[in-house]
């Protein structure tokens, strides 16, 4: 995975961890989104795995796999709000409920077409 990226994830999972209860407060998605709208505007797909999953789950689900395929690891109780922001599809969590997002993420794998770009999703 890209360092940059990985360091933003890291950002953000240190931010979840000292307040387990709150993993979205709304100042966690502006530390987020930031970079990640800056590093991921101008990519098309994205491989996201959601909870606690297997490095067999992988291959398995979004193989085969190259080197340069990246995955973002979120939490168990993410949304598709916070989802969208953190890739970059929306500049807030309002901006992406009033759009109809404001939904929970159903386990399992899915794919999503959202705009001009895709979401490959593994929920466990």
């Amino acid at each position: 995975m890209n360092p940059e990226i990985q360091k933003i994830i890291d950002v953000a999972v240190a931010a979840a961890a000292a307040e387990p209860n709150n993993h979205f407060k709304s100042d966690l998605p502006n530390i987020v989104s930031k970079g990640f709208s800056q590093k991921l505007t101008g990519l098309q797909e994205f491989n996201i795995l959601i909870g606690v999953t297997e490095e067999g789950d992988k291959e398995l689900f979004f193989g085969p796999l190259s080197p340069e395929d990246e995955f973002i690891e979120l939490p168990a109780d993410v949304r598709w709000p916070q989802l969208l922001v953190k890739i970059g599809m929306f500049p807030s969590l309002g901006q992406a409920k009033k759009n109809g997002w404001d939904k929970d993420i159903e386990p399992g794998f899915s794919e999503h077409k959202v705009g001009k770009r895709r979401i490959f999703i593994l929920k466990v």
